[in-house]
C-alpha cells in the first residue's frame, strides 16, 4: 500500500462536513470541561506513563491538551484543512522527539471523541466529531508524515570553514 501524501490528506479533509460557528461557539462554552475529562481519561488509562513516554511527560500531556483544545476552537471558527494537516504532523514530529511513543496519538483522539460527545449537543458533535474521525482514521499517515519531516532535514552549518 502506497502512503498517502500531504496534499491527499489536506483534499480528503476539504471533502467532511464542518462545524458551523454555533458549533465553535458551543465547544468554546464547553473547552473546559471537555479538556478536563480527556486529561482525566488519559491520567487514568493504566498505561499512562507508556503512552506518555514517561512520568516526566505528564506536565507536557496536560500543557498539549490545553493547546490542543485552543488550536481545535481556533480551526472551527476559522477552518483551515492545511492548517489542521501541517500542525497535525509537527506536533507529532516535536513530541515523539520528547518521548511520546506514536500510540499516544490514536488513545489521545479517542478521548477527545468521547469527551467532546459527552459535552457537546448531538448536532453540533456531529460536525465536529467528523474532524476527529479524520484525524483518528489517518492517523498512521499522519505518524508517516511526521517521521518524513525527519529526513527532509539538512543539517544546519554551524561554523563554516572559512
Amino acid at each position: 500500500m502506497s502512503k498517502i501524501s500531504k496534499f491527499e490528506l489536506i483534499s480528503k479533509l476539504n471533502c467532511i462536513i464542518r462545524p458551523t460557528v454555533d458549533d465553535a461557539n458551543e465547544y468554546q462554552q464547553k473547552i473546559e470541561m471537555i479538556t478536563e475529562q480527556v486529561d482525566d481519561a488519559m491520567s487514568e488509562h493504566p498505561h499512562i506513563h507508556l503512552l506518555i513516554g514517561g512520568e516526566r511527560n505528564y506536565s507536557l500531556m496536560i500543557d498539549h491538551h490545553k493547546s490542543h483544545a485552543s488550536f481545535m476552537e481556533n480551526l472551527f471558527y476559522v477552518y483551515d484543512s492545511a492548517a489542521l494537516v501541517n500542525s497535525l504532523v509537527y506536533m507529532i514530529n516535536i513530541y515523539e522527539k520528547h518521548g511520546f511513543p506514536y500510540r499516544f496519538w490514536k488513545c489521545q483522539f479517542k478521548y477527545w471523541i468521547e469527551a467532546t460527545q459527552n459535552e457537546m449537543s448531538e448536532d453540533a458533535f456531529a460536525r465536529i466529531q467528523n474532524t476527529y474521525e479524520f484525524i483518528s482514521l489517518n492517523i498512521l499517515s499522519l505518524i508517516d508524515l511526521s517521521k518524513d519531516l525527519n529526513h527532509h532535514r539538512k543539517p544546519r552549518t554551524i561554523f563554516s570553514a572559512a
